[in-house]
């Protein structure tokens, strides 16, 4: 039909993908974050990244 401004099958899919992608990452993290907490290591972003950091020196 010639409808140049939707974009191709492979764009639309590339971008399901990478939102798939996120929300799984983001659906595991809070996943693993549950179960420590549970299990009684309470960690924080920003006390992790220290954490690492202090690690590493």
């Amino acid at each position: 039909m010639g409808l140049s401004s939707l974009p191709s099958p492979s764009e639309g899919m590339l971008c399901v993908i990478l939102v798939n992608t996120a929300l799984s990452v983001s659906i595991f993290k809070g996943i693993v974050y549950s179960v420590l907490h549970i299990i009684g290591i309470h960690l924080s972003p920003s006390s992790a990244a220290a954490a690492s950091s202090e690690n590493q020196t």
